[in-house]
Formats: C-alpha cells, structure tokens, sequence
C-alpha cells in the first residue's frame, strides 16, 4: 500500500516481492521522498540531524523507527499530509508526526516541547457535545490532507481533526480542532443505519463511503468537486452524492437508477466515483483534463467516462490512456 503527498511518500510493502535492506519477519514502514525528518518522525539513522528540521531527500526507501510502538505493535495503514504523517497500529491506535507545531495541523494533540517531531499516540477523542466516549475507539483507517486528518474505527464512526476553514470536517461549521471529534451520522434515513467503509480526501473536501453504496461529502466546493449540482457553495456537513445512471440490466427504458457505489477517489478539486455496474464518473475541476472527460470543463454533477476502448476509437492511433 503506497500514500503520498506533494513531497513524501509512506509505505507499507510487501516483504515477499519488494526486497528492502534489513528484512524479518515483523512489518515495517518505509519512505521515500522529499521533505524534513519532523515530517514523518525519527528514522533509524545514526544521523546526529535525524531529528531535525533540515531538508532531506530520500531516494531510497529509509526505514522509520517509531519508538511509541508498544512490544509487538506494528503500523497497519499509513497516510501523510503535506506537513504531518499520521498511522495506524495493530491495536487500533492513531500515532502522528509533524513538522510544524500547530495543532490544527492535523495532528490531533498536543505540541508541548517538540512533541511534534517524533510520532505520539492520540490519546484524547471527542463527540460534538465535548464528552467523552466510555471506551476509546479502535481505528481501522486513517487519511492526511493538507492540514487535516481524518480516521475510520471498527464501528465505522469517523473521527475528524485539524483545519476546518471550509467545511471540511464534516463536523457542521467552520471551527478548526485540535483533537479528534465525531462527525455525526448523516441525516439521510437510509444512510442513519449504515456504516463509512472508505474515507477520500482531495486539498479541502470529503468523501465518506458507506456500506450501503451512498457516498456523502463535505468541504470545499468551488469547482463543484461535490457533485451536488453547484459551485462554490461549501457544505459544513456531509450531504449526499447521488449519480443517476442509465439501468443497464434494462435496455428497453430510459428510466435512470441512483447508482451504488463501490469506490471513491479525490484530488485536489475533483471526485471519481466507480459504481457497481463498472463504470466511472467523474466531477469537479478539470482545467488539465484531468476528468478524462475529453475536454477541460469543469463538472458540478458526476459524469460518466467513455470506456478506454470508445477513448481510442475516438481519439485515433495517437492516443493512450
């Protein structure tokens, strides 16, 4: 599994077809990239600067030595923002590293005397009325941003921290956290009995999955990377994408169906979507194609992409996808 951001990456491979220097048994994470060494914590490194803030660039993969791992802890998932990292363990903890000494960067706790630097556990989490959950949650998932984070439990609850200056905590309003809040079930009828199965972030907007095949966001919306029909409204809590495709069990009719949705992707200003039947729809900015729409107009409503087969048929011999 590889997560990147604009200068680093952090990876878990796996061990039976990626060699890598130093190989056991017990997983390990790995990086490569550029950025400073606060970025993504401590390496195991005999460098005296390992700690530092001096740039670095990693060609290699470089092994991270994440000295608040308990005895037989090891990472499950990782994620990194543009200044902080954040992973998952085995036991369903959030530990996070950051380069800068903000905490609505994303990090979810504490910054007190370099703390930051090195990866630490999250160890405060909150619903929206400032209570505390009974027993901690366990986490399956965690997903950086620029300067937000959020994460998935076993229980599919999702859990928000950092800045919030468009929404983009799904948490109701523009206050930015420093710890990690609930966000609250989607309004949604159907949607109130279903849990979030993925988490996708583009720079200021949220997609959250749910086992159901409904997809909800929030966040920024100046390209209509939403879906909803609009631009440059932000939504402060999540409201629901829907994607009326044609019914192509069902050729005799034009009548669409709302469809159900498997995956979710975002980028910057964009949200691809793949539903059960197969195909693709995309929304949002596309001033670099990047909808693979065939042209550079924006979309405020999810669109269908042409399979690759009708792109080549389209396009000529000097085309590739």
């Amino acid at each position: 599994q590889v997560q990147a951001n604009q200068d680093n990456e952090l990876y878990l491979p796996d061990l039976n077809i990626m060699p890598l220097p130093d190989p056991d048994d017990s997983p390990k994470t790995w990086l490569f990239g550029a950025g400073d060494s606060s970025e993504w914590g401590a390496t195991s490194t005999n460098d005296e600067t390992a700690n530092s803030t001096t740039e670095m660039n990693h060609h290699r993969p470089t092994l991270i030595n994440i000295s608040a791992l308990d005895q037989g802890e090891y990472v499950t998932d990782t994620s990194a923002g543009t200044l902080h990292s954040t992973v998952v363990t085995s036991q369903g903890r959030i530990l996070t590293a950051s380069s800068v000494a903000i905490q609505t960067s994303g990090i979810g706790r504490d910054t007190i005397d370099g703390s930051q630097l090195d990866f630490q556990p999250i160890t405060e989490v909150y619903y929206l009325d400032d209570n505390t959950p009974s027993t901690p949650p366990v986490f399956s998932k965690v997903v950086a941003s620029q300067y937000y984070t959020m994460a998935l439990d076993i229980s599919g609850n999702v859990w928000a921290t950092g800045t919030n200056t468009y929404g983009q905590l799904c948490l109701g309003d523009a206050i930015s956290r420093d710890r990690f809040y609930q966000v609250a079930k989607a309004a949604d009828a159907a949607a109130a009995s279903s849990k979030v199965v993925d988490i996708a972030l583009g720079e200021r907007h949220t997609l959250l999955l749910m086992d159901n095949g409904q997809v909800f966001g929030c966040g920024w919306n100046a390209y209509g990377q939403l879906g909803i029909g609009v631009k440059g409204t932000n939504m402060l809590e999540p409201v629901e994408i829907l994607i009326d495709e044609p019914d192509f069990n069902n050729t005799t009719t034009d009548t669409p169906i709302v469809a159900n949705i498997t995956q979710i992707a975002a980028g910057r200003g964009s949200s691809y979507f793949l539903t059960s039947s197969d195909h693709v729809y995309a929304t949002g900015t596309n001033y670099e194609g990047q909808l693979c729409l065939g042209d550079r107009v924006d979309r405020p409503l999810p669109t269908m992409l042409m399979e690759v087969e009708q792109m080549q048929s389209n396009r000529g011999n000097d085309f590739s996808f």
